[in-house]
């Protein structure tokens, strides 16, 4: 077996969640998404604040916006302003993988953002509390 598989990866030596005794999707079982063009997905961190990999088998290139974990209570803190009526009637709305905002509104209000591009092959890993 291929040690990067992903089936294999939270089994491998060191890994903590070869510990976690149930099936947890998008933990311990990897997830499959398909894009297309145009398509988007909101600002998240991962369940847990774990990392995380993703692995871009075919296609075109796949763009990444991402903010450091040094930067994520700022950007808690310009998302709340951005679209506080929301955050009042949904207070974790950004664990619910549904608020998009551009990433220059997040610059302009001093939030560290990078753009990172995925080509078919390569791997794109995110860090812990790392939007």
């Amino acid at each position: 077996q291929c040690g990067w598989n992903l089936h294999n990866l939270p089994f491998a030596n060191g890994s903590l969640l070869r510990h976690v005794p149930h099936v947890i999707n998008g933990i311990n079982v990897p997830w499959l998404y398909i894009g297309m063009l145009f398509a988007s997905f909101a600002w998240h961190v991962e369940d847990n604040y774990l990392l995380s990999i993703s692995y871009l088998h075919a296609g075109s290139p796949k763009v990444w916006y991402g903010s450091p974990a040094t930067s994520a209570s700022d950007l808690e803190r310009t998302m709340k302003s951005q679209v506080h009526a929301r955050f009042v009637e949904t207070p974790d709305l950004l664990y619910h993988l549904v608020t998009i905002i551009s990433p220059n509104v997040l610059k302009d209000s001093g939030v560290d953002v990078y753009r990172g591009v995925q080509n078919p092959g390569e791997f794109m890993v995110t860090f812990p509390r790392s939007y």
